[in-house]
């Protein structure tokens, strides 16, 4: 194109077609897009409107627009619209208490040694430490009394050796009762 025109610039090229009227902004079909129509002031409102007044997660808004989490993430920083820390609360979080896949009970306890990648311990066996005072140690578990994985009363829960536990649940299948297989000095007290 520059050998048509007679300049050496591509700058200067693109300067002159958009004195003609010529788009020579490659993204703005794409940014258009992503705005559905809005202007900048207007997108940028309801980035604001969405993002900071109701909440929303940086995904869920990208899922509406159907774009990509970066590119929403590109409209904050242009706008210049802060991101909320990870500390803060988004409109997804449960309060750092998650009941698992596994049925079992977990919440954020920063700094415990039991603590997962991300940041959580089995309530069960905060609640058992809290009556014993001390941690658990890695051969102990704690066994519900009812069944109930998320009945983590004091009263519901026993501090076992690995031992004990597999030895409990051999008696209890073999139809003992749990007044029978639990004595009383083993509940946390």
């Amino acid at each position: 194109m520059c050998n048509i025109i007679g300049v050496t610039s591509p700058i200067t090229v693109s300067k002159i077609l958009k004195a003609y009227g010529f788009d020579t902004n490659k993204n703005s079909k794409a940014t258009n897009q992503t705005k559905n129509g809005r202007t900048d002031k207007e997108f940028k409102q309801l980035l604001i409107e969405e993002y900071v007044k109701n909440r929303r997660s940086i995904d869920s808004i990208a899922q509406e627009l159907s774009v990509s989490n970066r590119t929403i993430l590109n409209y904050l920083k242009r706008y210049g619209i802060s991101r909320r820390s990870r500390n803060e609360k988004s409109s997804c979080f449960t309060g750092g208490r998650n009941i698992c896949s596994n049925g079992y009970v977990e919440i954020i306890v920063p700094g415990h040694p039991a603590t997962n990648a991300r940041g959580y311990v089995y309530e069960h066996r905060i609640v058992a430490e809290k009556k014993l005072g001390r941690y658990l140690r890695s051969d102990e578990v704690v066994h519900h009394i009812d069944g109930n994985k998320t009945n983590n009363s004091p009263d519901n829960l026993i501090v076992l050796s690995n031992e004990d536990h597999a030895t409990l649940h051999a008696l209890l299948k073999s139809g003992m009762s749990y007044e029978d297989a639990i004595s009383p000095a083993n509940k946390c007290q």
